[in-house]
């Protein structure tokens, strides 16, 4: 607290100037009032008429600061870095709570786009043996995830002058396709239908040679193609898949 001196009515003019100016020195010199300052740690009164002190500040942060954060309270967070994103890490090296910085975010979004990107769609050829006997085809589709729409198409040549050609697809709905079959395309010796339970339908033109037929299911991994067959039908079929 500045000292100040009172200067009584029986004052020289002198003697009331030096105490003039030295009150004016004092009280520039101790600007606040010492008996505000508040020096507790904890900051317990909660009070507007009182300054804590630099120190009781510093103690006051410190205790409070130092903690991690968690979902329901306030305190340290380290910067992830891209690994701990990518990782789903919860804490960082110094145990605190991880944050994403702007910069680590843009860069993790900009991989998973185009790793999105890259897996929303896939396509491939195949082959099967129509002489096969009834059984089951698997076919990698690479999307990393269980497509939900496949579409198929595909023919095949008997080795003389039979040729059969199926479109189709697989859906949440079922399995679907048309196909057509045709012995003589200049005699109109032909066949052609459509399935509401099969994606696949190859078939000899009269039934003759009978048919393999295929129904798709599909999985995280595989276009699963679970085959029927019928007669004695045969020859290489070509498969054009495409999966989303």
């Amino acid at each position: 607290m500045a000292s100040i001196t009172t200067i009584n009515s029986g004052d020289l003019i002198t003697d009331s100037r030096a105490d003039i100016n030295n009150n004016f020195d004092n009280l520039n010199t101790d600007k606040i009032e010492t008996s505000v300052i508040d020096t507790d740690t904890t900051l317990a009164a909660d009070s507007d008429a009182k300054l804590p002190s630099q120190k009781a500040v510093k103690a006051y942060v410190d205790a409070g600061g130092n903690v991690n954060a968690s979902t329901t309270a306030r305190g340290i967070v380290e910067v992830a870095t891209d690994a701990e994103v990518t990782a789903g890490t919860a804490t960082g090296t110094t145990g605190a709570s991880l944050t994403i910085s702007p910069e680590t975010l843009a860069t993790r979004l900009t991989t998973l786009l185009a790793d999105y990107q890259n897996k929303t769609h896939a396509s491939g050829q195949t082959t099967y043996d129509v002489s096969t006997a009834s059984g089951t085809q698997n076919i990698a589709h690479g999307l990393g995830r269980t497509p939900t729409k496949v579409n198929l198409s595909g023919f095949f040549l008997d080795g003389t002058s039979r040729i059969s050609v199926t479109i189709g697809a697989f859906t949440a709905s079922g399995n679907s396709c048309i196909y057509y079959a045709t012995k003589n395309i200049a005699t109109v010796d032909n066949s052609a239908g459509g399935s509401s339970t099969q994606a696949i339908y190859f078939n000899d033109p009269y039934g003759s040679a009978g048919s393999q037929v295929g129904v798709v299911t599909v999985d995280g991994t595989n276009i699963i193609i679970t085959w029927t067959k019928t007669g004695s039908i045969s020859g290489t079929s070509y498969i054009q898949w495409d999966a989303s």
